[in-house]
């Protein structure tokens, strides 16, 4: 393919990725051991600036007989859905992250529909036991913002005049085998 990356993404996984980032011309490829059921995004793209590269996407199963489906319903976006726990503004949930070896790394989901005219929203994760990563993403945005600090301090992802909306908070362990307790709150002004 050369000079690209490939990342896979699970709906609704929301922060379940796998990458294979190879910086020169040979084949890039993904294994996920024991995929779940659902719809795979598939992303290609350069791993910086404009370049392009002509390439070639295959996905196959194992065993072959298991033909991937052509045909998918796509989960509303906009609609907080297993498996994010629905969360409002003003909660907030006692959690746990249990590590796992495999990638992905372990990770629990919650979900907050925010409505037009608040003027921000902070999700913080406290009483942590172990190393996690803050994770928060629009239903509907490309961007992502993130608290990915080492150690066991609170994290804390506050976003500005947020657009209305499903925000999407995916708490993950920092290192596969990684757990630990915790504590997600919402809070909006």
């Amino acid at each position: 393919m050369g000079y690209g990356f490939l990342t896979t993404l699970q709906y609704p996984g929301l922060g379940e990725y796998w990458t294979s980032k190879e910086l020169d011309t040979t084949d890039e490829s993904i294994t996920i051991n024991e995929p779940g059921p659902g719809p795979y995004f598939i992303k290609v793209g350069p791993e910086k600036g404009p370049a392009s590269s002509p390439f070639t996407l295959a996905v196959s199963t194992t065993p072959e007989s298991v033909a991937p489906l052509t045909t998918v319903t796509i989960p509303d976006p906009d609609v907080c859905a297993a498996p994010a726990t629905e969360m409002l503004i003003g909660d907030s949930l006692h959690s746990e992250v249990v590590g796992r070896s495999e990638a992905p790394t372990a990770r629990q989901y919650f979900c907050v529909q925010v409505p037009d005219g608040v003027a921000s929203i902070t999700v913080d994760l406290t009483g942590l036991s172990g190393d996690l990563d803050l994770f928060v993403r629009h239903a509907n945005l490309a961007k992502v913002w993130t608290d990915r600090s080492r150690g066991t301090d609170t994290r804390t992802v506050t976003i500005d005049e947020p657009t209305a909306g499903a925000y999407f908070i995916d708490v993950a362990s920092a290192y596969p085998n990684a757990s630990s307790t915790f504590m997600v709150s919402v809070s909006g002004s």
